[in-house]
């Protein structure tokens, strides 16, 4: 789950320069878009955060608590690190990947309690998989976070561009633009696998369920299958040019682009059958369909086969991520206000 902050790389240091430069007012930019992860820091360097002191088995390592002085929050909030892009989790623990802050938030949302924990980098995107929170903050490293003591442990370096992360069977599955291939670090031993699954092409997004991987080459226009568990490698099939990512959960895949989705099956997607569902900032798969944050703060359930959806909750956040989670429940993730909220959904 993931918002389009974090979709895509830019030139930032390039539109601040122009900005500098030619004097460009920001209020020009009609859409902006995050930057990737900074350059693995030196093998002989520490991350520009520094991790957690090491905590005794079965302590919590020393993270920053959230202050209790701060401003009141709506009902059932919690704030989280500076400038959260993403957030995962599950029903007694949720994780955000707090970008400006170069931290990583433990939230417990049975008691509102957060912690929060730096890792260093930049934390695009994040997995919990095997006792463990992996955290994309390093252009070509990934931070693996024991989810107990919140202890960083040492980079996982793989000497490759990493775009998007997902989890599943076994392993931290990335795409690799540059390569066109698809890597994977071992969640279980923490070690990156020298073998290498390749694609072909210039694979950019990717989204794991139910034993395979759906993989998008948005400058091909096609999306393929992986099996994690074979590797084997299914034919490329064609998706609308505007498609920008895939989504997966629940038995269902969908491809998504800035303004509409459609459902995915074992042929090509036609542009007419996409589905508008208006600006997009974020959106999550769920048993019950598919939940899309507008770039206007509404909240909207479509069902599975995107027709007749549900009204939408107004005034929940205008960029940041949506995470469903199986017993119905919806969080909201609010970058500029670094808050994480259950939504009114029940």
């Amino acid at each position: 789950m993931r918002g389009f902050a974090v979709l895509a790389t830019v030139l930032v240091l390039a539109v601040v320069t122009l900005v500098v430069v030619l004097g460009v007012g920001l209020d020009g930019l009609i859409r902006t878009v995050a930057a990737g992860p900074p350059e693995d820091p030196s093998p002989t360097t520490q991350p520009a955060a520094p991790s957690p002191a090491p905590a005794s088995p079965g302590a919590v390592s020393p993270g920053t608590a959230s202050p209790s002085t701060a401003a009141p929050l709506p009902a059932g909030a919690v704030r989280v690190g500076p400038g959260p892009v993403d957030v995962e989790g599950d029903a007694t623990t949720l994780w955000t990947a707090d970008r400006a802050g170069a931290s990583v938030t433990r939230v417990l949302p049975g008691i509102g309690a957060t912690i929060t924990f730096p890792v260093g980098g930049e934390p695009a995107q994040l997995v919990v998989a095997d006792g463990r929170v992996w955290v994309w903050n390093y252009s070509s490293a990934i931070t693996p976070v024991d989810v107990r003591t919140g202890r960083a442990g040492d980079l996982v370096r793989t000497e490759l561009g990493i775009s998007a992360i997902a989890a599943g069977d076994g392993g931290v599955w990335f795409t690799v633009p540059s390569r066109g291939l698809l890597g994977r670090i071992d969640t279980r031993t923490g070690r990156f696998d020298p073998q290498t699954v390749p694609l072909g092409g210039r694979p950019d997004h990717l989204a794991y369920d139910a034993g395979r991987l759906t993989v998008l080459d948005s400058a091909a226009h096609t999306v393929r299958t992986v099996d994690t568990r074979t590797r084997a490698v299914g034919a490329p099939r064609p998706v609308p040019a505007e498609v920008t990512t895939v989504a997966a959960g629940s038995g269902r895949r969908y491809v998504v682009s800035e303004t509409a989705l459609a459902p995915l099956g074992d042929g090509p997607v036609r542009d007419d059958q996409l589905v508008r569902v208006g600006p997009i900032a974020a959106y999550a798969t769920a048993p019950t369909g598919v939940w899309v944050l507008d770039t206007a703060g509404a909240l909207r359930r479509w069902p599975a086969d995107l027709r007749d959806p549900a009204v939408p909750i107004r005034g929940q956040a205008t960029g940041g991520d949506v995470l469903a989670l199986p017993d119905g429940r919806v969080w909201v993730l609010d970058t500029a206000a670094a808050t994480l909220r259950p939504a009114a959904t029940r």
